[in-house]
């Protein structure tokens, strides 16, 4: 008869600590793998939010002047889609996959430059926010 350090194979023991050990791995992996899924909709939905609000920015800095004050009478105001100056911010917004925006340009006089504010709010409290100066002529 053979002794039992002769017997070839895993013990219970050995068995017990390797699904152990497996077990440890795989819930990190799978805590680590829902945690970068979150990351990755959140930096999609900040990416979005950063290219409309750049967008809207050129744009207000293309198009906006001297007229742009005195035709509304308006100091201060936003723009809406036409780039025409209103007192109250009209909401606009975009949808981006599943990602509703909401976006506004502030344009302010500020003697001889105009100030042009860019902002775009996503996932309810996050806000992407341009600020640039034109030179009124």
């Amino acid at each position: 008869m053979g002794s039992k350090r002769n017997r070839k194979g895993f013990s219970l023991v050995e068995l017990m600590v390797a699904a152990v050990v497996l077990s440890v791995l795989m819930t990190t992996s799978g805590i680590s793998l829902v945690h970068v899924a979150k990351k990755r909709s959140e930096y999609r939905a900040r990416c979005a939010a950063l290219i409309l609000a750049n967008a809207k920015l050129e744009q207000a800095y293309g198009l906006v002047n001297q007229a742009t004050f005195t035709d509304s009478g308006l100091t201060s105001g936003f723009l809406d889609d036409g780039m025409v100056l209103h007192a109250g911010n009209p909401n606009l917004t975009w949808e981006y996959d599943d990602v509703t925006l909401d976006r506004s340009v502030l344009v302010t006089n500020d003697a001889p430059f105009a100030l042009i504010q860019s902002r775009v709010v996503y996932r309810d409290n996050f806000a992407v926010t341009l600020n640039t100066k034109k030179y009124l002529e």
